[in-house]
């Protein structure tokens, strides 16, 4: 068993969304149970949530991350030819890592999972490469499970707004490797869920996937100033003075 997550008084609640995922059909690690640490579950002073270990899973950022640190791919590649990737297209037979048509469908599939996400009537506030497993060796189509429960939602129909959110969260990682990603991902969401016009949100997605992109470098080279301005003798510090 695992232990994902060790808030306080969040192992409980955890488990209990955990749960709900599982029965809207959202694919997630099976829970198993929680504890309390304390008299009363209201007032515990900490709280644990434990799911069934995943083979062979990891993280969609690890994965990434992985792969490009072991091939020599440049880290934007050409464009996929344009015609409409289907729910048929795989990625090969007992793949640890992608070939470039691999990784289209790749992402194909992970924009599916979203779609398949928002269709059980879930969203998250925070959904990203990190919070995403993908279980190896990948066979034809990748197998994808939501982790990290923190900020999931829960309505009917999810909002638009949030639907672009998740989304675009996505296709700025995958964009980093590949500058196709928003397309084929975009793709592969409007195949599951038919609310949004395919060029439309490709589009949308495309722009706004840039824009985060410069806002996590800017937060990067804040973060390294700040660290610099520490250092003796720094230039930045004095000029500061």
């Amino acid at each position: 068993m695992r232990n994902f997550l060790g808030e306080q008084r969040g192992g409980i609640k955890d488990y209990h969304i955990c749960k709900n995922l599982e029965s809207r059909g959202v694919p997630v690690p099976e829970p198993v149970g929680s504890y309390a640490d304390g008299p009363l579950a209201g007032f515990a002073r900490k709280s644990l949530f434990a799911a069934k270990w995943v083979d062979n899973a990891v993280s969609v950022r690890d994965f990434i991350l992985q792969h490009f640190s072991r091939t020599q791919w440049p880290r934007k590649i050409i464009l996929p030819p344009k015609r409409a990737w289907g729910a048929n297209d795989s990625i090969g037979a007992d793949k640890f890592f992608l070939d470039q048509a691999g990784l289209w469908a790749f992402n194909f599939h992970l924009g599916a999972f979203v779609a398949n996400v928002h269709n059980c009537g879930v969203y998250t506030d925070d959904l990203n490469s990190g919070n995403i497993l993908v279980q190896l060796p990948i066979k034809s189509k990748p197998f994808f499970m939501l982790i990290d429960y923190e900020g999931i939602g829960f309505k009917p129909a999810v909002p638009e707004k949030k639907c672009l959110s998740n989304l675009i969260q996505i296709a700025a990682f995958m964009s980093q490797v590949d500058e196709a990603a928003p397309r084929v991902l975009c793709r592969g969401y409007t195949q599951k869920n038919r609310r949004f016009d395919p060029e439309k949100i490709t589009e949308i997605v495309e722009h706004r996937a840039k824009i985060l992109q410069t806002v996590w470098l800017d937060r990067l080279n804040d973060n390294f100033e700040k660290i610099s301005r520490t250092l003796p003798g720094s230039k930045i510090k004095q000029e500061k003075d």
